[in-house]
């Protein structure tokens, strides 16, 4: 841990606690379906995050353009959920 969240931590009352835990349990749940949705490392599966990285670095430098729908399922994305890596929608804009 870092420093300055070592003191947030020292000071935080219980429902600051409770909701960087809730937030961190949401994150963590978002982080999970991206790693559902690609294919699964070969040699440590579905949690295997530098996989899920590699993986979609690698469809995003395929990149193109976006579908005009209501959810960026942009082929520059192709996954149709929430990136990781930030890029620029021309339809939905940043992501």
């Amino acid at each position: 841990m870092n420093e300055q969240f070592e003191q947030w931590l020292e000071t935080a009352t219980a429902e600051e606690l409770r909701q960087h835990i809730r937030t961190t349990e949401s994150v963590l749940a978002e982080r999970d379906r991206v790693l559902e949705a690609i294919p699964e490392c070969p040699l440590h599966g579905n949690q295997c995050v530098p996989h899920a990285l590699e993986w979609i670095n690698a469809r995003l430098k395929e990149g193109s353009e976006c579908e005009d729908d209501d959810d960026c399922t942009c082929p520059k994305n192709s996954l149709g959920i929430i990136m990781v890596q930030a890029h620029d929608c021309p339809v939905h804009g940043w992501r």
